[in-house]
């Protein structure tokens, strides 16, 4: 690819790459500028130094140096630039000024970056585009979260923001304990759980769910994260159950367990156990902790001791792990968690219908879509379906009447379902092996147009018995 000859288009604006005749006395007068340069490094500059810049920049391999232009009148108002591109690394780092005062506040800013953006995830080697910004750049902030920047760390001055390429979670259960219905293997071997590991990564996952209770989960994420130096570039949320809160084995003089009345008490115990995770996982903070039980959110102290964990910088970010609308409903109106993960597949998308969605994205708050393959019932075949879950027959196969006319396999309408909901941010989705990771991944990168089949699938589907919804009460039935 000629870098000299691309031409990003959008609807009022186009990108080309700067040339040295683009070095004008007006260009130089936005550098110049008090209120333009507030949040620049360089303060002053004539329109020759700017020619020197831009022929820097034009022979540099690690860079996309920008004009932002308006269509109607080739007018140039601003640059946007990618530097450095790592390609090794599969990163990116982006910056970006509207040098014209009069474009300012008209949405120029926000085309500008969801146009790049957008074309450098699909024509550049990389999977993730990061930025700086000053805390009291307010504008700044708003056009980057409203075009998915995600707040990944903060300094004493500024923020550094993420948006990546793919939002899939990888669920780490899998390679912990046995797991699944449709699961016929069992747990990995430590290697191929490794290898699993390293595909996701190669292929743009970033973020990955694991848990206290996941058997080996932590340990081997652990060993992924330190062999491969990874500490800095990817994100673990891990949970906390019940039990784990509880202060285990801790018995009164009658033999009795003795009962936690202190916030502090519960505190320590669960910073404790998050230093455990911590250290099992080679991290010194983790990007979310939830809690794995969601009638923890409605107690005062684990709350509090929720919080003492994010203000001791344990973890980024804290949130719970929902199964029903109400305390889905809950948890994203409290305006004190970031993160709210929420069961959501064909068969179950309650949330639809209420204000969840809505709500989640007013108090910025990041969804998490779980078990898209319902544990994998979506992928088993009508013979090998368990007599307790029998009911699921008629529902997949009218699942297949409506997926075959359309020409989709049901591992793609599944997971392009939840995928394609543009109110969720991440989905986290299991395997057992490599090679359903690696159909997955394909599944994502096809671009297949399913708008019409996702329409149809939601009003076949509206009120799937929960006892087939919610594998919590699986057991119960058997």
């Amino acid at each position: 690819m000629n870098k000299q000859d691309i031409i990003i288009e959008g609807e009022r604006i186009y990108l080309r790459i700067l040339e040295e005749d683009d070095a004008s006395e007006e260009y130089a007068s936005w550098i110049n500028d008090s209120e333009v340069n507030r949040y620049l490094e360089t303060k002053k500059t004539t329109a020759e130094d700017l020619k020197k810049y831009i022929a820097e920049k034009r022979k540099s391999e690690e860079c996309l140096f920008f004009g932002i232009f308006l269509k109607e009148s080739k007018k140039h108002i601003g640059n946007i630039k990618l530097e450095p591109i790592d390609t090794k690394e599969k990163i990116a780092t982006m910056g970006m000024m509207i040098g014209d005062k009069s474009h300012w506040g008209k949405g120029i800013a926000t085309e500008a970056l969801n146009i790049l953006v957008d074309w450098a995830f699909n024509n550049l080697d990389i999977y993730e585009i990061d930025l700086g910004v000053l805390k009291d750049n307010a504008a700044a902030i708003k056009v980057y979260e409203k075009s998915g920047f995600k707040l990944q760390s903060a300094k004493e001055t500024g923020f550094f923001m993420v948006k990546r390429k793919i939002k899939l979670a990888l669920g780490t259960v899998q390679l912990g304990i046995d797991y699944g219905i449709n699961n016929k293997d069992g747990k990995p071997a430590k290697a191929d759980a490794l290898k699993i590991l390293d595909t996701a990564y190669e292929n743009g996952i970033r973020v990955f769910d694991t848990a206290v209770a996941y058997g080996e989960a932590e340990e081997i994420l652990g060993e992924f994260i330190s062999t491969r130096h990874l500490e800095k570039k990817i994100d673990v949320i891990s949970k906390l159950s019940h039990i784990e809160v509880e202060l285990e084995g801790n018995k009164n003089e009658m033999g009795s367990k003795k009962e936690i009345v202190s916030e502090n008490e519960i505190a320590s115990i669960m910073i404790s156990k998050v230093r455990s995770s911590l250290m099992k996982l080679h991290l010194n903070q983790l990007d979310g902790l939830l809690l794995h039980d969601p009638k923890q959110i409605y107690d005062d102290k684990i709350m509090a001791a929720m919080k003492m964990i994010k203000s001791h910088g344990l973890t980024r970010n804290i949130g719970v792990s929902v199964y029903d609308e109400k305390d889905a409903l809950n948890a994203v109106k409290r305006g004190d968690l970031n993160y709210v993960q929420v069961p959501y597949n064909v068969f179950d998308h309650h949330l639809d219908r209420t204000d969840f969605f809505e709500t989640a994205k007013k108090n910025k708050v990041t969804v998490f879509a779980r078990s898209p393959f319902l544990q994998g019932l979506f992928l088993m075949e009508p013979d090998n379906i368990p007599a307790y879950l029998k009911k699921a027959e008629e529902h997949l196969k009218r699942f297949d009447s409506i997926i075959n006319k359309y020409g989709l396999t049901r591992k793609e309408a599944a997971l392009l379902f939840a995928y394609h909901n543009p109110r969720i941010n991440y989905v986290v989705f299991g395997i057992d092996n490599v090679a359903q990771l690696e159909q997955n991944i394909a599944i994502i990168n096809k671009k297949i147009d399913f708008s019409k089949c996702m329409r149809e699938r939601k009003d076949s589907f509206d009120n799937i018995e929960k006892e087939i919804t919610n594998p919590s009460l699986w057991k119960k039935q058997q």
